[in-house]
């Protein structure tokens, strides 16, 4: 007893200082010292070795026991076994980390064990296999891996990549298998990566490109990804289910007193120019302070490697609107007192931008789809402040606050000019131009022809607040918690709009409206919520909570026949004298809504296995929603009821390097308010809407499988939705004129597949992913008092492959992609369609003498079975860079940059519905040069570092 006694202090002793040295770097610590979330944890077990030879299990004596934390990849050894094979020591965790055991022994493989009870580790027995060894003379030359995965970790060595001389993180990510930017994300084999920190802190998680754009390479040691755990789970140490992946860069030294920053100033043709200027301090702990000042009318961000950007997503760069200028300025400050973290930002924006857009569409409709071209010339502007303040920390060793609040103020302005025309046929059998040349299309299969001219002023405040405690009682995972939130706006909108509709099919009727709208509305919600978890056993704990929101809104819509005072030369937003008196009573209201909700929940956590770990999340929730209303002299008061209810259940598997994760979720949608209220908008005089107060609620169900084995991933999915919201169309075919009622239809469901690939040696990497959605999309139309369903099937198959060679004089990268959609409509097989994308891409960078680097690259792309024929082509698009960089450590550069040489880019989108299909193209500048002087530096501790 006392032999036990003795060495379980010297193991208490053992871990704490191997803690120390691992988290600190130092020697000798206070007691103090100690962190509060430090927990030490009984581990106990036994390891056996199977002989080969003698097909018997024997105790292993002096084998190694190694702890390793995923979250900052330290590690030490914690115990060795006696010569019975057994083991029992005490093991130092902190709370909110991720470990695992790696048991080991001379000439045999590596048993890996993740931790998940912080009680009690009771490995068992642990069985090690024979791993022969032979000893020959050989030339041993070491090669640096590139990565290896530990549990759900992946680990980058940065020194493994090739980048050029003062690269940054961008250059990077490029070369990593399995990385790539989609749709304006970051991915990691098919998971959105939502934010990057530095060293496990907070520091760029607001902004990926931020990090990508600035974040030094040769600072770097690691690049880590991995999920991690919602604040709440970190707090509590019970996993509610949230969670998410983020990039950790890890440093080749501690960052400490470091100033990061970088300026560019770029000019092109077309008088374009741009100005950029960032500047950082962090400090470890996590004290960071940034100020950021940018001003341009370039298409995208001035300093930014767009190029590289979109290249690496399999996409090419195509441009953006034709009048485009934005100013930007941001300060944020993170700082801890004792035990409490403060972080606060403000924020302003002012941007100006004028688009064209085309847009070709099909409806469909069971006597005939009908077809329209539209084109849109949109002038917007405005400007925005948001300030945050936050803090978090311990007010004592069990008790954890968190509060914070916000306050915004948004002011907008916008002018549009619209022209829509509607057809009986694709108008495009007839002309290339049915807008600018209606002539051409016989007057029988002209339906309406509509221009509007429309005017907005806007601007809104808001204020939110919240506030959280979160109470752990001795026992653990035992805990009380409180969140509430309150938040407060008001807007005001004033709408001018003028319009000319002409009906072809009532012997060219012409009706002409002036309106003017007053819309100013007042909103203020809160709510509050309790939780209190209990562990039943060390494998299985419950949450018990309640959740109380209540949400007011207050609005009024007084809409205003200027018609009736001006002619129709009068300037668009001419508001004229006695207005007041034309104010149209059957369309105007004033409303008050209040909605309340009582919301119960039940969480829980079971460890079913080392390795199988389930989790669910019901809820329960009454909803009321009280509507008051004044139109027309006529006061409406009626209250809607609604019971909702949500079930989430999740599975997930983990052994060695193989993850897999089961989802289920279902909820029920109570309608909104809008659609609930019998009121009728014909602003639009082609589409009017009536809101429909015979919703019910809509049930949507989802199922997910993942699974990710090393450098393979795949993810298979399917959903379906009950009762779905959906709109009903009473169509007059004479007309053109759509008037819409909300209404519940059943039917839609989809299936998705997923499936990737990466491949990596020296100096290639190849990376492949295989997508495939089926939608069963359905829609309702009304033709002659008759009401129609439709249901659209649309198969949707993507192909991509890309590969990657990196010598030491540069980086070459091809990609090929082919999108195919085919839709099958039931209501007409005449709008049944296939279309096909090729897209096929290559880059090419050189590391030229003198400091000199070269890049190109060229996209072709290929259309095929869309509405219009200027769809229906083939593009090649080519840009191309050269930058120069100078100074000691080449923190300077010089780059001219030329977009679209041959000037062919068009910005081009499609989509399919139940209703019918959408297809828009947009005028942008695409075509351009542009000349940058940039310069970057780093400073450690009062001395510079020069990074590039």
């Amino acid at each position: 007893m006392y032999q036990r006694f003795l060495y379980i202090c010297l193991s208490l002793l053992f871990s704490l200082s191997t803690y120390v040295q691992a988290q600190h770097s130092v020697h000798v610590m206070r007691i103090a010292e100690i962190p509060e979330d430090l927990k030490f944890v009984e581990l106990i077990g036994h390891v056996r070795l199977y002989e080969e030879r003698t097909k018997k299990y024997i105790p292993v004596e002096q084998a190694n026991i190694q702890a390793f934390c995923l979250t900052d990849s330290t590690s030490h050894t914690c115990a060795v076994t006696d010569n019975k094979g057994d083991f029992y020591t005490y093991l130092g965790l902190q709370k909110g980390k991720q470990y695992e055991l790696h048991f080991s022994y001379l000439g045999t493989d590596v048993y890996k064990y993740r931790i998940r009870n912080f009680n009690k580790i009771e490995v068992d027995t642990v069985t090690l296999h024979e791993k022969p060894i032979t000893l020959e003379e050989a030339v041993i030359v070491a090669q640096l891996k590139k990565m290896r995965i530990l549990g759900d970790t992946t680990v980058f060595n940065t020194d493994a990549f090739k980048v050029s001389e003062g690269a940054v993180l961008l250059e990077l990510v490029r070369k990593m298998p399995g990385l790539r930017l989609k749709d304006g994300k970051m991915t990691y084999q098919g998971k959105d990566i939502s934010e990057i920190v530095l060293n496990g802190e907070k520091f760029f998680a607001n902004d990926i490109t931020v990090a990508l754009q600035n974040m030094p390479v040769s600072m770097l040691k690691e690049v880590r990804i991995y999920d991690k755990q919602s604040e709440k789970a970190e707090i509590t140490g019970v996993d509610d289910g949230q969670k998410k992946t983020v990039m950790d860069l890890k440093t080749k030294e501690d960052i400490n007193k470091a100033f990061m920053g970088n300026a560019t100033a770029g000019l092109g043709d077309q008088g374009l120019y741009g100005a950029h200027a960032m500047l950082n301090r962090f400090e470890s702990g996590g004290n960071h302070a940034s100020v950021l000042l940018n001003q341009h009318n370039t298409p995208n961000d001035i300093g930014s490697d767009f190029i590289g950007l979109n290249m690496m997503s399999g996409n090419f760069f195509s441009g953006a609107p034709k009048s485009k200028r934005s100013r930007r300025a941001n300060a944020s400050v993170s700082q801890s007192v004792k035990k409490i973290t403060v972080n606060g930002d403000i924020s302003y924006n002012d941007d100006t931008s004028t688009s064209e857009s085309y847009t070709a569409s099909e409806s469909y409709l069971p006597t005939g789809n009908e077809y329209s071209d539209q084109s849109s010339v949109t002038s917007s502007g405005g400007t925005t402040f948001n300030s945050n303040f936050s803090l978090h920390g311990r007010l004592s060793e069990r008790l954890h606050l968190g509060a914070g609040f916000s306050f915004g103020n948004a002011r907008n302005n916008g002018l549009n000019d619209n022209r829509n025309a509607s057809f009986k046929q694709n108008p495009y059998d007839y002309t290339g131009n049915p807008l600018d040349d209606p002539e051409a299309v016989p007057l029988s299969e002209r339906v309406n022809r509509i221009e509007d001219r429309s005017m907005n002023n806007n601007e809104n405040r808001n204020f939110n607040g919240n506030l959280s405690l979160v109470y752990n009682t001795k026992k653990e995972k035992r805990y009380l918690s409180f969140h509430a939130n309150m938040s407060s706006g008001s807007e005001a909108n004033h709408n001018f709009q003028k319009s000319t509709t002409h009906y072809y099919q009532l012997g060219d009727s012409i009706l002409y409206q002036n309106r003017y709208t007053d819309n100013p509305s007042h909103h203020n919600s809160w709510n509050f919520q309790l939780a209190y978890n209990e562990p039943i056993t060390k494998n299985f704990n419950l949450e018990l909570s309640y959740e109380f929101n209540s949400d007011r809104n207050s609005a009024d819509d007084n809409i205003y026949d200027l018609g009736r005072l001006l002619d129709s030369n009068a300037a668009l937003g001419t508001l004229p004298d006695n207005y007041e008196g034309t104010r149209i009573d059957s369309l105007s209201n004033q409303n008050k809504t209040r909605v309340q909700s009582h919301t119960f929940g039940l969480m829980g956590n079971l460890d079913l296995t080392d390795r199988w770990h389930m989790h669910f999340d019901l809820t329960f929730s009454p909803e009321r929603q009280r509507v008051r209303m004044l139109r027309d002299e006529t006061r409406i008061d009626t209250t809607f009821n609604f019971r909702t209810f949500s079930s989430d259940l999740m599975l997930d598997y983990q052994h060695k390097k193989t993850i897999f994760m089961f989802i289920y979720r279902g909820q029920t949608s109570a309608p909104d308010v809008n659609s609930l209220l019998p009121l009728t908008d014909n602003n639009n005089p082609l589409y009017i809407t009536v809101g429909n107060p015979n919703l019910k609620n809509s049930y949507y169900h989802s199922v997910m499988a993942n699974v990710r084995s090393n450098k393979i991933w795949g993810n298979l999915s399917a959903s379906q939705t009950f009762n779905q919201l959906a709109t009903r169309t009473d169509y007059d075919p004479v007309s053109g004129v759509r008037t819409s009622y909300r209404d519940n239809i059943d039917g839609r469901w989809d299936l998705s597949a997923l499936l990737g690939f990466s491949l990596d040696w020296d100096k290639f990497t190849l990376d492949n992913e295989t997508t495939y959605r089926h939608a069963n999309n359905v829609s309702y139309t009304t033709i002659s008092n008759t009401n129609h369903k439709n249901t659209v099937r649309d198969d949707t198959y993507s192909q991509s492959l890309r590969g990657v060679y990196s010598p030491e004089w540069g980086e070459l990268s091809v990609s090929a992609r082919g999108d195919f959609n085919h839709v099958d409509n039931d209501l007409q097989e005449s709008a049944n369609n296939f279309n096909k994308t090729y897209t096929f891409s290559g880059e090419g960078t050189f590391y030229l003498p003198f400091n000199v680097r070269l890049s190109s690259n060229f996209s072709c792309i290929t259309r095929s079975g869309f509405l219009s024929e200027d769809m229906n082509h083939s593009e090649l698009l080519w840009n191309a860079s050269v930058s120069y960089s100078f100074l000691k450590k080449k923190q300077a550069h010089a780059k001219l940059e030329v977009f679209d040489i041959l000037q062919r880019s068009t910005n081009f989108y499609s989509y399919v519905s139940g209703d019918g299909r959408v297809q828009t193209r947009s005028n942008s500048i695409s075509s351009y040069f542009l000349f940058s002087l940039s310069y970057r530096f780093n400073l450690f501790s009062g001395k510079k570092e020069s990074q590039g």
